[in-house]
């Protein structure tokens, strides 16, 4: 009823600065839709590029979260972590000099923050969006960040601001599963390591999916009471498709003004991700492929 919200000012300072992003927000959306001539495909799109999940299929969504890859549709530090690396391949020839390097990282963490921003900033983009720029800052000053003291400090900044972001799930895994790959993955690559140099990236990505379920376990048993046995199966193959459709859709985005092109790669686009979702949904038909009520 009426006495349950209030209307606020459009005009006022609630809505200056959320407004751009939520402007911007829906014509990213508008555009996902209009050149993915599939809705399933298109709402999968809008959640994987900026985090907006209201038009997800709800059986879709379902299918990720019982094969163990929703991360992939729940805007992460792994984003981050592959929009980060794509602006350091850009700017990499630029970093030789000192003003160079300052301006390269001033540029990189302006854009790392602003998706952030337009992702919703949740505390699991928020500390990635800190490790970062801790990271950048380090790089400035000539130093080299230890991972885990970067981690230690994004969570201990946030708290500052935030304390009760401790007992949010998001904030929980995201940081569980950060401090599993830094303390777990090198352990876990050495045993599963090979000679074979074309199935070293396979080694090295199994390593980290291992790695990364370690610390984040008892707190998906303890919420959900359930454990997705075919983790393995689906990231082995959602984690590089889904790295492949990140870059495709920012190469839409960015592209959004020649309609060609935004054509072309928004068919690209739809196949992907209808073989990513139709390989998810292949594994979540598995009899058995998730335990359930496991605490209760």
């Amino acid at each position: 009823s009426n006495t349950d919200y209030r209307v606020l000012d459009s005009a006022g300072n609630h809505y200056r600065f959320t407004r751009p992003l939520i402007e911007l927000q829906n014509k990213i959306v508008a555009l996902l839709y209009a050149t993915i001539q599939d809705p399933q495909a298109a709402g999968l799109a809008a959640a994987l590029l900026i985090g907006y999940r209201q038009q997800l299929d709800p059986v879709l969504q379902e299918n990720y979260s019982k094969t163990g890859v929703v991360h992939i549709i729940a805007i992460s530090g792994m984003h981050l972590a592959l929009l980060g690396w794509l602006l350091q391949f850009f700017v990499g020839p630029f970093q030789k000099t000192k003003s160079g390097l300052v301006v390269s990282q001033l540029v990189i963490i302006t854009i790392i923050w602003i998706f952030t921003l337009l992702a919703g900033a949740t505390p699991s983009v928020l500390r990635a969006a800190l490790a970062f720029t801790i990271d950048g800052i380090g790089k400035l000053l000539g130093r080299k960040p230890s991972s885990l003291n970067t981690l230690m400090a994004a969570g201990l900044f946030l708290l500052v601001a935030q304390p009760y972001w401790l007992w949010d799930l998001g904030f929980q895994l995201s940081c569980s599963a950060v401090l599993s790959i830094l303390l777990f993955a090198q352990p876990i690559q050495a045993v599963v390591n090979t000679r074979y140099p074309f199935l070293k990236p396979i080694a090295m990505l199994l390593a980290v999916t291992l790695a990364a379920q370690l610390l984040t376990t008892p707190f998906t048993l303890y919420y959900f009471q359930q454990f997705p046995l075919g983790f393995l199966l689906s990231n082995l193959v959602a984690v590089p498709l889904s790295t492949c459709i990140l870059y495709i859709l920012l190469l839409l985005v960015l592209t959004a003004s020649v309609s060609s092109w935004c054509t072309t790669i928004g068919m690209i686009a739809k196949v992907t991700i209808s073989w990513m979702n139709q390989y998810i949904q292949l594994i979540s038909e598995i009899p058995g492929i998730q335990l359930d009520e496991l605490l209760s």
